[in-house]
């Protein structure tokens, strides 16, 4: 979609009534994404409570803005290294020394 296409999509989309947003965009905007389609809605002046509805009804998600991006990216890196740690763990034989068998019998 060239520039101006894209400008006379984005014009029509504002203008578009709430009611028939989610289906005018899936057909004048077919390769648009989520975060397009959340601009359109925010000129439109949708609030972000009223935006999650719309996403869901076209089949997309909101993408969480600034900090809770961050915040989100940082707690799956966290989640990876986390569980390839315990992966590591898992293949780390556990050596019990004889001593601490000993230790058992002679407080027994």
């Amino acid at each position: 979609m060239n520039e101006i296409a894209k400008v006379e999509s984005v014009l029509k989309l504002i203008g578009t009534p709430n009611e028939m947003l989610v289906g005018s965009f899936k057909i004048m905007w077919p390769d648009g994404t989520a975060e397009d389609f959340q601009s359109i809605m925010s000129m439109k002046g949708l609030k972000k409570s009223e935006q999650t509805g719309y996403l869901e009804t076209l089949g997309m998600q909101r993408k969480p803005a600034g900090k809770i991006a961050e915040m989100e990216g940082k707690m799956s890196d966290m989640t990876e290294n986390w569980r390839k740690n315990m992966q590591n763990l898992a293949k780390v034989p556990f050596a019990f020394t004889a001593g601490m068998n000993s230790n058992a019998q002679h407080q027994g």
